[in-house]
């Protein structure tokens, strides 16, 4: 499975989880507020293959000031661990385009479960490595909206990928990318994905709005 596949199914479930805790997209749009991601770290220990039936968990690991916490486990069906993730969201006003306060009467989407250990938190701080780096350009299309009408989450997991060669990608396996959101993508912008090598196994990579220069994104992928 592709990596924007795999987070793919995770943020389903993680739809469906904040949908039964009362704190999904719908009520969050009709209060002009959404969620919004801006970090995700995932650990691969084995891609899913083809037809392999798998189970994704995703649940609140807390909160701290306005960032709210959620983790993710994915499990072959013999029940081994195959992958897992965290990931920091916070509240959009959906009219400012400004962070808010997570509000008042969202408790049950802060509160931990007894039954489960909280996955450390992303907090690595990284930045582009001194050399030359590769890119490409491409633009945000009007498929690659969500309903917020910005850059669907999963964009941010292929786009830093598009700038490593066929040849890298075809004889190599990613181990874990950690990924810091920090602007959106919309509709007409022209994006540059750079992707620069920090160690043998190791990119850095940026993403960029081409007519501002704005970062939109950044993130750290491993390799084997």
């Amino acid at each position: 499975a592709s990596l924007s596949a795999m987070v793919s199914q995770m943020q389903e479930v993680a739809w469906l989880s904040a949908e039964e805790l009362d704190a999904g997209v719908k009520r969050l749009q009709s209060m002009g507020i959404s969620w919004v991601l801006i970090r995700f770290k995932l650990e691969v220990y084995r891609a899913p293959k083809l037809s392999e039936e798998i189970r994704v968990q995703s649940w609140p690991s807390g909160n701290e000031k306005s960032f709210v916490y959620r983790d993710y486990r994915v499990y072959d069906r013999s029940g081994k661990l195959i992958a897992a993730a965290t990931s920091t969201w916070l509240v959009l006003d959906l009219n400012t385009r400004k962070m808010i306060a997570v509000p008042k009467d969202f408790d049950a989407i802060v509160q931990v479960p007894t039954e489960v250990t909280a996955l450390p938190r992303a907090r690595e701080r990284f930045r582009r490595p001194e050399g030359e780096g590769q890119s490409v350009e491409f633009p945000v299309r009007w498929h690659d909206l969500d309903a917020n009408d910005h850059v669907s989450n999963f964009l941010f997991f292929q786009w830093p990928l598009e700038a490593l060669s066929l040849d890298w990608l075809a004889a190599r396996e990613l181990i874990s990318i950690d990924l810091m959101i920090r602007a959106e993508g919309v509709y007409g912008d022209t994006i540059i994905s750079e992707a620069v090598p920090q160690a043998e196994d190791t990119y850095y990579h940026q993403i960029k709005r081409k007519s501002d220069g704005r970062e939109l994104a950044r993130a750290l992928s491993r390799w084997r």
